[in-house]
């Protein structure tokens, strides 16, 4: 039997100082990005150079954790999923976009369901990459929920039931 050790290269956020993503893929290579944090979700910059050094620094904005609610249209009754999704709050960016509009082309057109409910594969009538097969419903801050429980149901699973319930469409 063989030991291998292998190591991965961090970014540290330079607003909480936890690890906040790993940039090997991005090493010796010129390029500049942002990226979200996953601890605090404070915004940060980086710029890798080819010769190794990276900089690293504090960027305006931040990503706040969602709890999304999607819902498969009615074959005989809907069927509702929640995904872990985020908003962005970025003060150099103009508020024309309201969040619920900027999620709904997120989720109905942008993506596809294969990016957040992590399948192996969607397939819908010879579709491999079906966007729009399910639509965006509502969202609500992670924070204002109760926390999650590992055991069910619990206040979590009720609150986020509530949640659907109330985006039913009352007949």
């Amino acid at each position: 039997m063989a030991i291998v050790q292998r190591t991965k290269t961090y970014a540290v956020c330079p607003t909480c100082g936890k690890d906040a993503g790993t940039v090997d893929h991005l090493l010796n290579t010129t390029t500049r990005t942002a990226w979200y944090c996953d601890a605090c979700g404070h915004r940060y910059h980086l710029e890798f150079h080819t010769d190794g050094h990276v900089d690293i620094w504090e960027g305006l904005g931040r990503r706040v954790p969602t709890v999304d609610i999607l819902v498969l249209p009615p074959q005989e009754k809907p069927v509702y999923f929640v995904v872990e999704g985020g908003r962005f709050e970025d003060p150099t960016i103009p508020d024309d976009c309201p969040e619920e509009e900027s999620k709904e082309f997120y989720y109905e057109s942008h993506s596809c369901p294969t990016n957040w409910l992590d399948p192996i594969m969607v397939y819908h009538d010879g579709d491999t990459d079906p966007h729009g097969l399910i639509q965006f419903v509502l969202y609500a801050d992670r924070d204002t929920l109760p926390p999650d429980e590992t055991w069910g149901p619990n206040p979590y699973n009720n609150a986020v039931q509530a949640l659907i319930e109330r985006s039913i469409p009352q007949r």
